[in-house]
């Protein structure tokens, strides 16, 4: 009995050992099956956490490459405009209809550009306190004119977005660089041709002075100025060597082309108006809105009526002999 009560002691020890061992073996298949499924489950997030930064990544390249195509259509539209139009003016009303649809908000966007005593605005514009400001310095007709390129944004229907980027900067500094050196090119093109003409008259004038009478020469003369200075009339006076009276020999309308020669008495410079000033300053004298200048007192008898106005002293030696004038050029 006691062999017995041994064996059977021993049967169920190994039968223990083998449940305890199935058991330890099940334990371990389940570790290792959920630490699987965690792994599993933490690499699925991991993937999904890079797939959703990969598409914000490229939502993010395909809205700033949206952006760089609508800066860079502007761009385009600018060189049509500059190749398309003669007129500066015209150019500078069509880039500042363009200029809001290359920013970021296009729809509460808003431009002006000013160019001397001009502005051009887009549609429904006004201003804001965001701003964007370009400006540039350009020779534009006879002196040196500022070109001031401006971008509004109202910031209402914008989230937390930034109001400018570095790009729309950029965008704007480059399309005042681009329109400056159109002015520019365009006023030394202006210039050049100006010169051509002058070169070109005064030879035409020293040619056409031969065998011809003292009212023939003065009517050459003045024919040559209107037609530079692109005036509807024009004048002269001879100064007597008293120094104190004129005399109207000669005065041209361009919009007629009638020419009348004068030969009037002497008149006293103290009774002239202001037109006659470039005799007593001793230099040109320029009335742009001449009916409201202050002082002007009257004209000769004969005198065209005068809007727009510039008179310059002839001198011969330290001695003024004559006055000259143009005026009433177009706006």
């Amino acid at each position: 009995p006691v062999v017995e009560r041994e064996l059977a002691s021993a049967a169920q020890r190994r039968e223990r050992q083998q449940v305890d061992l199935q058991l330890r073996a099940s334990q371990e298949r389940y570790v290792a099956l959920v630490e699987g499924v965690t792994d599993s489950i933490t690499a699925r997030k991991q993937v999904e956490e890079k797939l959703r930064e990969s598409n914000k990544e490229l939502r993010k390249r395909k809205w700033e490459l949206g952006e760089r195509v609508k800066e860079l259509t502007l761009l385009h539209e600018l060189n049509n405009f500059t190749s398309d139009s003669e007129d500066v003016l015209q150019i500078l009303r069509s880039v500042v209809n363009e200029l809001p649809a290359a920013f970021q908000f296009p729809d509460v966007t808003f431009a002006r550009i000013r160019l001397a005593d001009e502005a051009f605005t887009s549609d429904r514009f006004r201003e804001t306190k965001h701003r964007l400001r370009e400006s540039l310095t350009v020779d534009h007709g006879r002196s040196k004119q500022e070109i001031v390129i401006e971008v509004f944004v109202d910031p209402v229907a914008i989230d937390d977005a930034a109001i400018f980027l570095e790009e729309e900067a950029l965008l704007l500094k480059s399309t005042g660089n681009i329109l400056s050196l159109e002015i520019q090119r365009r006023e030394t093109l202006r210039q050049l041709e100006l010169e051509n003409r002058i070169s070109n008259e005064l030879l035409h004038l020293v040619s056409s002075t031969i065998d011809k009478s003292e009212a023939e020469i003065i009517q050459n003369f003045l024919i040559s100025v209107v037609m530079l200075t692109d005036s509807e009339i024009g004048y002269l006076h001879f100064v007597n060597e008293d120094q104190e009276t004129i005399q109207l020999v000669g005065w041209l309308e361009a919009t007629t082309k009638a020419y009348t020669a004068v030969n009037e008495s002497f008149y006293p410079i103290s009774k002239a108006g202001i037109w006659a000033n470039c005799f007593r300053t001793r230099t040109p004298i320029v009335h742009n809105d001449y009916p409201k200048a202050e002082n002007k007192k009257g004209l000769p008898e004969g005198h065209a009526p005068l809007a727009r106005h510039l008179s310059v002293p002839v001198f011969e030696g330290e001695q003024i002999t004559m006055i000259l004038g143009v005026g009433n050029r177009p706006l």
